[in-house]
């Protein structure tokens, strides 16, 4: 979801609100490595554990999309996004940790108008 107009202008701020259902899955395996000379060289693997979860996150952006003659667009902004109840990996009481992070964007498109004017 965003809000903010999208009109003709040149400066168009927007910010937006996005929620997220996300299926993680994760796997974890012990690797014995074979230093014997004498054999294939395969290593030993077993697999310890597995889990899947879907988890729940969302996302609040805001930025700036700067519209050159409606066919070209440059867009930027930062977005904070964060994840929760994601799986346990190293099991038994260990603390669940909740990721979070800011991501910075830059964007930039052109319309099929413009592509067509040029030969695309």
């Amino acid at each position: 979801m965003e809000l903010g107009e999208h009109g003709r202008g040149f400066f168009r701020p927007h910010a937006g609100a996005d929620l997220a259902l996300v299926y993680y899955y994760i796997s974890t395996d012990l690797v014995i490595p074979n230093d014997d000379i004498f054999s294939s060289g395969e290593n030993t693997r077993e697999n310890l554990s597995h889990k899947g979860r879907f988890v729940l996150g969302y996302d609040l952006s805001m930025g700036v999309d700067l519209n050159f003659s409606n066919t070209v667009s440059v867009d930027g902004g930062l977005k904070y996004l964060k994840s929760f109840w994601l799986p346990q990996q190293l099991g038994e009481g260990t603390v669940t940790i909740h990721p979070q992070y800011f991501q910075v964007y830059f964007e930039a498109g052109v319309s099929f108008d413009f592509l067509e004017s040029h030969g695309w």
